[in-house]
């Protein structure tokens, strides 16, 4: 990215794919070719696009958070939900096919959701399924 940006002198780089956001968003923050990056720094990043770090986000904002527990390698850092629930990865990825968010009704299609996430090496966030308006 940072030759492109100086053979094009490119000043600015909006990245459209989630992965490239990410990897922007963690590499050392000076600018790429001497463009600048529109989009979040790393601390950014991870409050707002990292699903294992929206509770805190939400918290210090001052709204609600759907009950969720993310499961990792090292295991669950909560009590499950029970269903109704969302299953999806905590970091998302631009081809989303890989990894789909699935809502699952019952505890054998959450436990089944996860144990497809983690079987893949992904950690899982399950979170309590709101249903209404945004």
């Amino acid at each position: 990215v940072s030759a492109l940006c100086e053979r094009e002198s490119a000043r600015a780089v909006l990245p459209m794919d989630e992965d490239v956001v990410r990897a922007l968003a963690m590499a050392p923050r000076r600018p790429p070719g001497g463009a600048v990056v529109v989009g979040p720094d790393a601390d950014q990043y991870a409050a707002l696009c990292d699903k294992a770090a929206l509770a805190a986000t939400a918290a210090a904002a001052g709204v609600d958070h759907p009950e969720s527990a993310i499961v990792s390698a090292d295991g669950s850092d909560a009590a499950l939900p029970e269903p109704p629930v969302i299953v999806k990865p905590c970091i998302s990825h631009s081809d989303m096919r890989a990894f789909p968010i699935l809502a699952a009704d019952t505890v054998a299609e959450r436990d089944a959701a996860v144990e497809r996430l983690r079987g893949a090496g992904v950690d899982a966030l399950v979170q309590e399924r709101v249903v209404g308006g945004r």
